[in-house]
């Protein structure tokens, strides 16, 4: 072999065939990876606003039935103010009729004065002794606005329990020696409507009221009526239905919420992110990789 020839060859490595070989398959599959590991990247993304969705889809599903039960409760109320026996100031007729109409409900009717006086509960018998209403803050607004008002959720002084209040204000014919008449429901009642069957284990969905407060929740984290919520998940929803994204003890979280029409409430779930895509993703992840194996 000439010298030139040897000079020329000593400029290539002297590797066997088969690391060459080895190098070009390396080579050769690294855009794959790099195109594997993208789809990943995005089906995380793609699953993660998934979930975002349906978490704010779930808090409408309850705000909407939340929505319909208020929507009955108005309509009964606004049938009680206009019964025949109001009009005529029979109050201990209009106790015997609405107490027999409302037996084995958890729907109950007071009748109280401006100053939050109650003259009928139906909750007790005709003529029995009755406290002063425990919540006349929501009595006065109504009174004060003209228009049917829903409470918060509050301890009533009559019945002990955790309760809400629909106020209409009174304008009968004759005078009647009370200003409002007002629906009241035990909060318990209303666990039906705040729970979801589809919510995934670790998720909790609730009711809460205008100041936050729970009215009723169900799943991982239920909590007692009159529980005020955690003020920074309070502040994280905005608009009338959305979701978002917030951590705890190293955990990420979605909250999902919806207003419930035109009143105070709002319907909430929220629970941890990795009890919903973590299966899902690492299925997809061995599935692509092995794959590429």
């Amino acid at each position: 072999m000439s010298r030139f020839t040897r000079k020329f060859l000593g400029y290539f490595p002297t590797a066997s065939i088969g690391s060459y070989l080895a190098t070009m398959a390396v080579l050769s599959t690294l855009p794959l990876l790099v195109f594997v590991a993208f789809l990943l990247l995005q089906l995380e993304r793609s699953q993660f606003q998934t979930l975002r969705v349906g978490a704010a889809e779930d808090a409408q599903a309850i705000s909407r039935a939340v929505e319909r039960k208020i929507s009955d409760m108005q309509t009964t109320l606004a049938l009680l103010a206009n019964s025949v026996e109001l009009q005529q100031g029979d109050l201990q007729a209009f106790h015997a009729r609405v107490s027999d109409s409302l037996k084995g409900s958890s729907l109950y009717v007071i009748l109280a004065r401006r100053d939050g006086i109650q003259i009928v509960n139906t909750r007790r018998s005709w003529g029995s002794p009755l406290r002063p209403m425990a919540n006349p803050e929501s009595l006065r607004s109504a009174l004060r606005s003209g228009k049917v008002e829903l409470s918060d959720v509050f301890l009533g002084a009559t019945s002990q329990r955790w309760v809400v209040n629909l106020t209409m204000p009174f304008a009968g014919r004759v005078p009647a020696g009370f200003d409002a008449v007002v629906l009241t429901q035990d909060a318990a009642s209303l666990a039906s409507l705040a729970s979801r069957e589809t919510l995934p284990s670790g998720w909790t969905s609730a009711l809460l009221d205008g100041q936050g407060r729970i009215i009723v929740s169900s799943g991982a984290d239920n909590q007692p009526s009159g529980t005020q919520i955690d003020q920074n998940r309070l502040e994280l929803m905005y608009g009338s239905a959305d979701s978002a994204v917030y951590y705890e003890n190293g955990r990420q979280y979605l909250l999902g919420y919806s207003k419930v029409a035109d009143w105070p409430w709002r319907a909430i779930v929220w629970g941890p992110v990795d009890s919903l895509n973590s299966s899902f993703v690492a299925l997809w992840k061995s599935l692509m990789i092995g794959s590429v194996v």
